[in-house]
């Protein structure tokens, strides 16, 4: 019983060490994802880059603000 055991441990312990471990996306898949999204929404590419550090907010037009 206890070789079973013993034997159970290694076999989930080497097939731990088999699995594939998750990768990062590279600048190239990165790119590319850019790229289809940009070209399916039909906006710039550098609209989908920006990062919101510079992005301007819009007011409401003053009639849909109600009684001041």
């Amino acid at each position: 019983m206890m070789r079973l055991f013993v034997s159970t441990i290694m076999a989930c312990a080497i097939s731990n060490c088999w699995a594939q471990s998750q990768r990062t996306a590279t600048r190239q898949e990165a790119e590319y994802y850019v790229n289809a999204y940009a070209a399916h929404y039909r906006v710039p590419v550098a609209l989908v880059r920006a990062d919101g550090a510079g992005a301007h907010t819009i007011d409401e037009p003053a009639a849909s603000r109600g009684p001041q």
